[in-house]
């Protein structure tokens, strides 16, 4: 199994004291962490990215490009569908796409978040294995 420091999880947020703390919390589990402010800036961090993030930790109510948008958009590349993605939504709206593998309510608690982080890692390195 890869080591926390060995995934890669981009966090994608336009609130920026939860994309910070969010942020913070995985990096200070050992995870390397990139982040976005909406869906437009996510989409150039992906496609212009070396290496594709590991897991995509995602807000659907943005400015500038929705994160229902880049669902979308992950869904029409072939290479970007491989993403999984955790939704962080205060609708509590599961949105209808292929690369979403959870979805956690806002407000939540960040023990939550870890929780499904670690569980969707520890599947996707189950996966490869």
């Amino acid at each position: 199994m890869k080591a926390r420091g060995d995934f890669h999880i981009l966090v994608v947020e336009d609130h920026e004291e939860i994309r910070n703390s969010v942020c913070d919390v995985l990096e200070n589990e050992g995870y390397r962490v990139s982040h976005a402010k909406d869906g437009l800036e996510a989409l150039a961090t992906v496609i212009n990215g070396a290496k594709a993030p590991d897991l995509c930790v995602l807000d659907l109510m943005m400015p500038v490009m929705s994160g229902q948008k880049l669902l979308e958009a992950l869904q029409e590349d072939k290479q970007l569908r491989k993403i999984p993605v955790i939704v962080m939504t205060a609708s509590g709206v599961k949105p209808e796409s292929p690369v979403v593998v959870a979805t956690i309510a806002k407000p939540f608690a960040i023990q939550d978040l870890l929780d499904l982080v670690t569980f969707q890692l520890n599947r996707l390195s189950a996966a490869k294995a």
